[in-house]
């Protein structure tokens, strides 16, 4: 059975995927979409939430958003 996320990923509506799961709590899962999206400072950010640092650090960095970097 596929969720609303799911759903949404199908459609190609990856930015309003990535908000459900944020919304969710769901940060790492919101990362990856934004990733696919190339929202890399969305991405960066989630990835923090979601504690995951090194990920955070390289999405930063493609995003060209020092301040993420450095909070990574």
């Amino acid at each position: 059975m596929t969720d609303d996320v799911d759903a949404l990923v199908a459609e190609q509506r990856l930015t309003a995927a990535a908000e459900l799961c944020t919304s969710r709590g769901e940060h790492s899962r919101a990362s990856l979409l934004y990733e696919r999206a190339c929202a890399w400072d969305l991405a960066a950010t989630e990835a923090l939430l979601a504690n995951e640092c090194e990920r955070a650090l390289e999405l930063a960095i493609l995003g060209k958003n020092e301040a993420i970097s450095r909070s990574a």
